[in-house]
């Protein structure tokens, strides 16, 4: 087995009078989920060897960059060693979550720390983040947000993120009181997270789950994989931990939709509105993918001191490469043949610093050859030709479905009065006028945005056949 994230560091620190085992890991490379099984051998061998002797009440902290289903199945599997000698299993286990400056306490056998609990941690080499901004904290209501439904001999818990607004640590028991609340009597055999869950949190109801129903497998959705990650297997094993199980029929790949636009033309914001609004509907999945590589678009370059983060990553990563367009590409085409519904793929600007302008560089063709539709952002009539020339050089400029002109304050919003259906073979895009697409209105959604949603919405399940 290669080993991308190699052995974690392992150091023992105080915790303010609760002791624990730091395991931190430095990403190289990406990780695979039928290595997870070896990992989790790994990370047992690790704790077992720096735990023996002690006195039963040291905690475990995990720590690293990692996708969710593997926080989920490191956290179950130390919950779940109460087999062993008392030592082997930790007294509590934390995840670590930078945004609140500490470990999010996720299982705990005593009445401290609790559940839900903030423990300071110092990752060596990494400077403190501190605490999280109150304001920007929500406490949940999680019969709004927590759902639950049946499929066959599965049950799906869905969260709805609640936005930009950060999940309170403090609401992890309210959280696992709803989720006991949803489980049907009859229990099923494999039980799926679904939705933008923290890792904390993710982590919290797999191991909730593994001991309120240890006979079902529950597993993690990863879009990314193109299915749900098993995170624990079940007693006895009904699925190997690490098994990929796909929730979509073959042939029945996920809608793209494109955001083409010149630098500066709002199409970031558009895309983020989008993705706001779609990601609250229920029964849709939709995912958003910034495919610039060199300048960036994310909710972390909108924040405060925003601009200053995006101009050092630009500096840090320096320009385009070849490998990075290739590995675009790559990831979007796994995304096309994911369980989604929808992705959104936030599409480059083009090269404007050479004339003409090269608004589709050839090395970046094949990534925009994946998407099944383009929305134009266009400021004026000649971006809108420049894209429409743009798009033809490839054999793409049938596949211009909407055409969105940023509104200013003066001039109302509008959009079609009777929205048609839409396919490749149009020839007339539909055209809207929306406003509020600056950078610091990325949050303030318009009627406009919602008729253009539901548009992308339809297009989207007549693509997957829903």
């Amino acid at each position: 087995m290669q080993e991308p994230l190699g052995r974690p560091h392992v150091e023992r620190q105080a915790g303010d009078g609760h002791p624990f085992l730091l395991f931190h890991w430095d990403i190289v490379g990406q990780l695979r989920p039928q290595e997870l099984p070896e990992y989790l051998d790994l990370t047992d061998a690790e704790w077992h060897s720096h735990a023996s002797g002690t006195d039963g009440a040291l905690g475990c902290v995990i720590s690293g960059r990692f996708p969710l289903w593997f926080f989920s199945a490191i956290v179950t599997r130390l919950a779940t060693s109460k087999s062993q000698p008392e030592w082997c299993c930790p007294a509590w286990i934390g995840v670590l979550d930078p945004r609140f400056g500490g470990a999010v306490v996720v299982v705990a056998d005593t009445q401290s720390p609790q559940l839900g609990e903030v423990r300071p941690v110092a990752i060596p080499g990494v400077q403190a983040a501190g605490s999280v901004d109150g304001s920007t904290v929500t406490t949940v209501n999680w019969s709004g947000h927590l759902t639950g439904q049946a499929s066959g001999n599965s049950f799906i818990l869905r969260f709805a993120s609640p936005g930009r607004d950060k999940v309170s640590p403090a609401t992890l028991q309210a959280a696992l009181r709803r989720v006991e609340a949803l489980l049907p009597r009859r229990l099923p055999e494999l039980i799926v997270l679904d939705g933008q869950y923290p890792s904390w949190l993710a982590s919290a109801v797999v191991a909730f789950l593994a001991e309120r129903c240890p006979q079902a497998s529950v597993a993690v959705r990863a879009v990314w994989e193109g299915g749900n990650v098993v995170a624990y297997g079940g007693e006895p094993p009904t699925w190997a931990v690490g098994s990929l199980i796909p929730d979509r029929t073959p042939g029945l790949p996920a809608a793209v939709v494109a955001i083409v636009g010149d630098p500066n033309s709002g199409k970031s914001v558009l895309s983020l509105k989008l993705y706001h609004h779609l990601r609250a509907q229920p029964d849709f999945r939709c995912y958003r993918i910034d495919c610039d590589a060199y300048a960036p678009t994310t909710e972390w370059t909108l924040r405060e001191h925003g601009d200053q983060l995006r101009g050092i990553w630009k500096t840090a990563k320096g320009s385009w490469t070849v490998e990075d367009e290739q590995r675009l590409a790559e990831v979007l085409a796994k995304l096309k043949h994911s369980p989604l519904d929808l992705v959104l793929a936030d599409m480059p600007g083009g090269n404007f610093s050479v004339d003409p302008p090269q608004r589709i560089p050839r090395t970046r063709a094949s990534l925009f050859k994946l998407a099944d539709a383009f929305v134009v952002v266009a400021k004026h009539e000649a971006a809108l030709e420049g894209w429409r020339e743009a798009l033809a050089e490839l054999g793409l400029a049938s596949r211009i479905a909407w055409v969105v002109r940023p509104s200013p304050k003066s001039i109302r919003e509008s959009w079609p009065a009777r929205a048609s259906k839409t396919d490749h073979r149009r020839t007339m895009p539909s055209e809207y006028h929306i406003g509020l697409l600056e950078r610091t209105q990325v949050y303030q959604r318009t009627a406009a945005i919602e008729q253009l949603a539901a548009q992308l919405m339809a297009f989207a399940r007549r693509r997957i056949g829903n």
